[in-house]
């Protein structure tokens, strides 16, 4: 048994991939290749927003000195909107190397990445490597919070901000979501940002599912995330140094290796 533990890893273990249907592939596959079973119910979906004809032709006429991306959802919704065609002075920042790799998929290198995958991160750094006459667009989803743009207005960088796509709960993922916590079909969740810890705990309330969560190991990634957690009086067990769906799958095997 011991010999097929190490081989399967996650045998046995029915885990959650809280992502939209797209993004959970890959984390998927993974988690059959280590022998669990994948239980896919996105709490996230996106809608894609239009950006504003100021905006766009400001960018174009190279009133922006940096775009800012802060996930590669940001980045397939803006290239996604329209032809763009970057100014050659325009210099891009994003979040995370998977943001990184999605924008270079659409032909960009990022100029800039943190060493540390988290706003507080970025904005600190960042700040020493804007000009004070620089300009940045910061594109971004209609739940991302606003510390890069109060943090760079602070440092004195001039900012704006543009909601490229809007994030909602998928309502067809709620009677999924029940039946999988009543019926404790799930031994694993993962949750990968406070958004999905939020629409997750919003259909557990409704419906009274407590005890059912109780009894799940609890991985996520970032300090958002794990705070949000916290707030909701929920123990984490899985959380990697580094921020990213893969540290915290490695994570979780040498949780249950332990």
């Amino acid at each position: 048994m011991r010999t097929l533990l190490m081989h399967n890893p996650l045998q046995g273990k029915s885990i959650l991939i809280p992502r939209a249907r797209k993004q959970a592939a890959s984390l998927s596959d993974r988690i059959k290749l280590l022998g669990g079973t994948p239980v896919e119910i996105p709490l996230l979906a996106f809608r894609s927003l239009p950006l504003t004809e100021k905006t766009k032709e400001k960018l174009l006429e190279g009133g922006f000195t940096w775009l800012l991306f802060t996930s590669s959802n940001g980045v397939n919704a803006f290239f996604q909107a329209w032809e763009f065609k970057a100014p050659e002075h325009l210099k891009i920042a994003v979040i995370g190397d998977k943001t990184a790799e999605t924008l270079a998929h659409y032909g960009y290198k990022a100029a800039f990445i943190p060493s540390s995958f988290v706003a507080e991160t970025f904005a600190e750094e960042f700040s020493q490597q804007v000009a004070k006459q620089e300009e940045v667009l910061i594109v971004k989803g209609s739940l991302a919070r606003n510390v890069l743009y109060s943090s760079l207005r602070e440092a004195g960088i001039a900012a704006e901000e543009a909601i490229i796509y809007e994030t909602y709960f998928p309502k067809k993922s709620e009677s999924l979501l029940v039946k999988a916590l009543r019926e404790e079909q799930l031994d694993v969740l993962l949750f990968t940002s406070s958004s999905t810890v939020e629409y997750f705990m919003n259909v557990v309330h409704t419906y009274e599912l407590q005890q059912s969560v109780k009894t799940c190991t609890i991985g996520c990634i970032g300090p958002i995330t794990k705070e949000k957690l916290n707030d909701y009086g929920i123990n984490v067990d899985i959380y990697p140094d580094n921020f990213t769906v893969d540290s915290m799958l490695d994570r979780l095997v040498e949780f249950l290796q332990e």
